[in-house]
């Protein structure tokens, strides 16, 4: 993808400052996350841990869910890891 993102951007189909295929793919993943997270009913809800259940208050967190075992090969266990610091 970024050598096909590259050859765009030299033939002039693409502005030089046109994101990277990494970044693409980390925006479509983080948007995709925020759709599971917001939604109830989607398809992929069920595969998230359950809510914590906090009685003090402390900083903004990035989501409220215990955190399951790492692991970098499963989407939602590398989105739950992305911004905890």
């Amino acid at each position: 993808m970024e050598r096909l993102i590259n050859k765009l951007k030299r033939s002039g189909f693409l502005p030089e400052s046109a994101p990277s295929a990494v970044a693409l793919a980390g925006e479509a993943d983080e948007r995709l996350f925020r759709a599971v997270i917001s939604d109830p009913t989607h398809v992929l809800r069920k595969h998230l841990p359950e809510v914590r259940q906090l009685s003090y208050n402390l900083r903004p967190r990035p989501h409220g869910f215990l955190l399951p075992s790492k692991d970098d090969r499963n989407f939602l266990s590398r989105l739950l890891y992305k911004d905890m610091y």
